[in-house]
C-alpha cells in the first residue's frame, strides 16, 4: 500500500464529512521537521484540512477553495459562489537564499 494520502467525501450515509487514509503515528515532530523527506509534514497537514472542513461543514460554514482556475466559495446548501480567477504569471524569478521581497498591496 503507498504512503500517498488518500482523499474522499464520505458520501455512504450523509456525504458530509471528508476523510483520509492510515492513521499517521509519529515519535518526535522536531525530528520530522529537519529532515529532508516530507511526507510526514503533508500528511499532517492534509488531516489538519480534513478537520477543517469537517468541522466547517458541522457549523454550517461556507468552504472556499480553489476549483477550475477560480477561488470559489461552496455554501451549506450547496451553492458555489465564484470570487476571483486565479491569474498565472509566466515569470519565474529566481530568488537566492537572504532575498529581500518587498510586496506592495493596492
Amino acid at each position: 500500500m503507498s504512503d500517498e494520502m488518500l482523499f474522499k467525501e464520505n458520501d455512504e450515509n450523509t456525504g458530509d464529512y471528508w476523510s483520509a487514509g492510515d492513521p499517521i503515528g509519529f515519535s518526535d515532530l522536531s525530528a520530522i521537521e529537519d529532515g529532508t523527506d516530507t511526507s510526514m509534514l503533508e500528511k499532517i497537514g492534509a488531516r489538519a484540512a480534513i478537520n477543517a472542513i469537517n468541522e466547517n461543514r458541522a457549523l454550517q460554514l461556507p468552504l472556499t477553495y480553489e476549483k477550475d482556475g477560480w477561488v470559489v466559495r461552496e455554501y451549506a446548501d450547496g451553492h458555489v459562489e465564484k470570487i476571483e480567477q486565479i491569474i498565472i504569471s509566466d515569470i519565474s524569478p529566481e530568488f537566492k537564499k537572504g532575498t529581500v521581497l518587498h510586496v506592495k498591496f493596492h
